[in-house]
């Protein structure tokens, strides 16, 4: 408020001109103006809401995060450096196909195989398929039924076979 009055005493009585007040109270011009001609009381800056553009998709996973470890020792939670690295993990596991030969009832099979491991445990995980004659997706929630996966993790490979 006092700002204002300032600026109206260096206007009306001092007969100074706006660039001249925007210097001296370091202000821009258009703030000068806006304050000389401003009848309320001291303006309010409200905003609606905080943007969070690089949080805003992980929001929900770190509360619960929080929400869950708030019961744990203090020892035994997260800090913040493991709470962001566990973000940036990226992928929930490693996925890959290979070919390989296997013997059923003494006749030499050729399958093809998904190997996944999962990036946090390090758990491995395999499934032979033997025809390659469909598109097939992996049974992510029966093998990976983990809930705190990140957003666009895993259980995105489809994979089609010529």
């Amino acid at each position: 408020m006092e700002t204002i009055a300032k600026i109206r005493l260096l206007y009306h009585n001092q007969k100074k001109s706006v660039s001249e007040i925007a210097r001296a109270v370091r202000m821009s011009r258009n703030t000068v103006r806006k304050y000389l001609h401003y009848d309320g009381d001291v303006p309010q800056y409200a905003r609606e809401g905080i943007p969070k553009p690089q949080l805003g998709p992980y929001e929900a996973l770190l509360q619960r995060w929080l929400e869950t470890e708030f019961h744990f020792p203090r020892k035994q939670r997260r800090t913040a450096r493991r709470l962001y690295e566990d973000l940036r993990k990226g992928e929930a596991y490693q996925f890959d196909w290979s070919t390989e030969i296997v013997t059923l009832g003494g006749v030499d099979h050729q399958v093809k195989v998904a190997h996944f491991r999962l990036t946090h445990s390090r758990m491995s995980f395999v499934r032979a398929y033997p025809r390659e004659t469909a598109e097939r997706q992996l049974p992510c929630p029966t093998v990976l039924p983990h809930e705190d996966m990140l957003p666009g993790s895993g259980c995105r490979y489809l994979v089609s076979f010529p």
